[in-house]
């Protein structure tokens, strides 16, 4: 399902990821459910292109973005 960090993980460096670079590291963003958060750091997450849109602001790990009403965005 993706919850849970069941699917493959993938990490990422600090910086600023637009759709397409998510795409080119062969990850659909719709497909991404769960994310791992390292103590210290913060993922925001939006659910249009080029940073637009609701945005989802994570400062700890999320198991389940299913239980943030964000998946599948």
């Amino acid at each position: 399902s993706g919850c849970n960090y069941s699917a493959v993980g993938v990490g990422f460096k600090v910086g600023e990821y637009k759709t397409a670079d998510i795409q080119n590291r062969a990850i659909n963003p719709l497909h991404i459910l769960s994310a791992k958060v390292k103590d210290g750091y913060m993922a925001e997450f939006y659910d249009e292109d080029v940073f637009k849109g609701n945005k989802l602001a994570l400062n700890t790990s999320a198991p389940c973005l299913v239980d943030q009403e964000f998946a599948n965005k």
